[in-house]
């Protein structure tokens, strides 16, 4: 199982110790086509670049490039793998009766080496064990990055309830085979797969709540967010991006669905009203939505957030029971 992991925005650069550069490290500090990895590790892009335009996952990335057997790890390689980091949003926490769901984060440089492996660092550079469920995939520049499974694992460290059901929803959604080719996973296949790691391992009881709220084909954050409140309301699982095909013989994708009653929910976020285009588009399929005799209600996040509006959507929700 693999997710495909963010492009690399820059060349493969030259990476070698300062040793091996055969300069002093003011001579290499005062040269601009130089980047400082990690104390004692550099990078030459010929001035293209300046380390402060890097993220964090870049330097991982580089550092595991260049380091034998290293790896991207932790919060780095979710950014890598464009696994949702959920940080902020703490009003889901109280609409769903969760508590701390999200603990603060250090943004530096994540990666992972085998146990006894040496490594030029200093104290910008988390420096973790390579474990025995650290299974890899390739990533950036040629480095190595966790897999997916492992990366939700570590994720449990920072995020769990609603925020690790967003990220086990992500990949669920965006796992390929080794191919490129789409899998259809369903969150049994995530569950069978950690079964297989030790007991005891951090997350893994974290990660088998989260998978047991998880679904399949669900295409953004907020929608697993909305199946989460919905259900905290009282209604049924509803199906995600459920196709219909309309009477005019154009195929939609409903955000949240119940086909056996007609009804669905859709959710409309920022990208609705900046993107003119699409809102028309939006305003026409619902129309031929309801036309067609689905009972279609727009959520948007003030619905979440305010409790009358909750109070609506339970309302609306009532007949599914």
């Amino acid at each position: 199982m693999y997710l495909e992991p963010l492009p690399q925005r820059f060349p493969i650069p030259q990476i070698d110790t300062t040793a091996r550069w055969g300069r002093r490290t003011r001579s290499l500090q005062r040269d601009p086509s130089m980047v400082a990895l990690t104390h004692g590790l550099w990078a030459q892009w010929d001035g293209i670049i300046a380390p402060t335009d890097l993220q964090p996952w870049e330097v991982s990335a580089l550092i595991a490039s260049a380091v034998p057997h290293a790896a991207v790890s932790g919060l780095c390689a979710a950014a890598a793998l464009q696994i949702p980091l959920m940080w902020g949003m703490n009003w889901v926490d109280g609409v769903l009766g969760q508590a701390r769901t999200w603990t603060p984060w250090n943004p530096a440089p994540e990666i992972v080496v085998p146990n006894g492996h040496k490594l030029w660092r200093g104290n910008d550079v988390v420096v973790r064990k390579l474990a025995a469920h650290h299974t890899l995939q390739s990533g950036p520049w040629g480095s190595q990055v966790t897999a997916a499974l492992p990366t939700l694992l570590a994720l449990q460290k920072w995020q769990r309830g609603w925020r690790a059901v967003v990220a086990a929803d992500n990949v669920l959604a965006r796992a390929v085979d080794e191919a490129g080719q789409p899998l259809q996973l369903q969150p049994g296949d995530l569950m069978a797969q950690l079964h297989g790691i030790a007991p005891g391992t951090r997350g893994k009881a974290l990660l088998f709540q989260a998978l047991n709220q998880a679904a399949p084909n669900v295409w953004s954050p907020m929608e697993t967010v909305l199946r989460l409140v919905v259900i905290e309301l009282g209604a049924p699982p509803p199906a995600h991006n459920l196709p219909v095909v309309l009477s005019s013989g154009r195929k939609v994708y409903l955000d949240l669905a119940w086909k056996q009653r007609r009804k669905a929910l859709e959710y409309n976020g920022k990208v609705h009203h900046l993107n003119w285009r699409q809102y028309r588009d939006e305003a026409g399929r619902l129309n031929e939505l309801r036309d067609d005799g689905w009972d279609v209600r727009v959520v948007v996040m003030d619905d979440l957030q305010s409790r009358q509006r909750l109070m609506a959507l339970r309302r609306w929700l009532r007949d599914l029971h």
